[in-house]
């Protein structure tokens, strides 16, 4: 019981009451039947952070070939299964990025319009945006700012220099992720509600996704 409420307490102190309120809840409806909040963010070209300058240290950063990311899957460090080789070799890119010439994460690049969010659950999205997802920094070079240079340096590709901006989805529950995701610039669009069993469910779109174009496909 001490431990619960030490862990309680760290949990208020890092995050706040409000979400400490919101994760209780989630316990007991979860319970009932099966729920997921889902929060579609969006990162707009003009208000992406740019990295910040470390003395000594070079971002850099480029597309990558399938031969190379297939070569890291066998590295479970990397992260890199099956189900991402799958979406790479349908059509999504792998984006590299490096710290002074060493390969230090990646962030995953779906351009098809359709990205599937959970198993079962696919969405349109505004052809105008890139649904940015699966990203990665390896624990060494956590810090360098290497997440705000993939959103620039994703957005400066060539190919995707007329894109408005990123798309992601984070769940309400993920509380670092989130304020991660803030302090990067994204701004919450609106929110979908997952509601029934984890074969059969009821997907509740915002009515402001709704209004930006976000549709679940059957």
């Amino acid at each position: 019981m001490r431990q619960r409420f030490q862990d309680s307490a760290a949990f208020i102190r890092r995050f706040g009451f409000p979400a400490y309120l919101a994760e209780a809840c989630f316990r007991v409806l979860s319970r009932l039947f099966y729920f997921e909040c889902l929060q579609i963010i969006v990162l707009r070209r003009d208000s992406v952070q740019p990295a910040k300058e470390n003395v000594g240290i070079r971002l850099t950063g480029r597309v990558a070939e399938i031969a190379e990311v297939e070569a890291l899957a066998s590295n479970p460090d990397w992260g890199i299964g099956e189900t991402k080789l799958g979406l790479l070799r349908a059509g999504d890119s792998c984006f590299f990025s490096f710290v002074n010439g060493e390969l230090g994460g990646y962030s995953w690049v779906h351009t098809g319009g359709a990205p599937q969010l959970l198993p079962g659950l696919k969405l349109s999205i505004p052809e105008m945006y890139l649904y940015n997802f699966a990203a990665l920094t390896l624990p060494q070079y956590r810090g360098v700012g290497m997440q705000s240079f993939r959103h620039l340096a994703i957005l400066s590709e060539p190919q995707w220099a007329g894109k408005l901006g990123l798309l992601g989805f984070v769940n309400f529950r993920n509380w670092a992720s989130r304020k991660g995701q803030a302090k990067s610039g994204y701004r919450k669009i609106g929110s979908l509600l997952v509601l029934g069993s984890r074969r059969r469910f009821l997907v509740l779109l915002s009515p402001k996704l709704r209004s930006f174009g976000v549709r679940r496909i059957q």
